[in-house]
C-alpha cells in the first residue's frame, strides 16, 4: 500500500512538472504578444488581453484587404494607362517613318555596327 502511494505520488509530481513547463512556455508566448501588440498590458487578465490580440489581428487582416484591393485597381489602371499609351504612340507614328523602317528590312540592313569587328574576346 505504501509502494502504490508512493507511485502516485511520484506520477503527480511528474504530471505537475509538465504541467509547470507548460505553464511557462504559455506564459512566454504571452508576454510576447503583449510586447507585440499595442493596447496589450500585464495588468490585463487572461480574457480581456486575448480580446485585444484578436481585435487587433482582425484590424490587420481588414487593413491588408483594403491594401490588396487599392493595389489591384492602381495595377489595373497602371496597366490600362500602358495600353493606351502604345496605342496613342502607334497612331502617331509618321507613315513615312513606317516605310522606310519596312524598305530597310527588305534590303536587309542589320544597324550601323554590321561592319564592325573585333579581335578581343568579348
Amino acid at each position: 500500500m505504501l509502494e502504490q502511494r508512493e507511485a502516485k505520488l511520484q506520477i503527480v509530481t511528474v504530471w505537475l512538472k509538465d504541467l509547470y513547463v507548460r505553464r511557462e512556455k504559455i506564459n512566454e508566448k504571452l508576454r510576447f504578444l503583449q510586447d507585440l501588440v499595442p493596447g496589450c498590458y500585464k495588468t490585463m487578465g487572461m480574457a480581456v488581453m486575448l480580446d485585444v490580440i484578436i481585435n487587433y489581428v482582425q484590424s490587420l487582416q481588414n487593413q491588408i484587404e483594403f491594401l490588396s484591393m487599392k493595389l489591384s485597381a492602381a495595377s489595373m489602371n497602371h496597366d490600362f494607362n500602358i495600353e493606351r499609351d502604345n496605342i496613342e504612340t502607334m497612331q502617331g507614328t509618321n507613315a513615312y517613318e513606317v516605310q522606310e523602317m519596312e524598305r530597310m528590312n527588305r534590303e536587309g540592313y542589320e544597324g550601323p555596327f554590321t561592319y564592325f569587328h573585333t579581335t578581343l574576346p568579348f
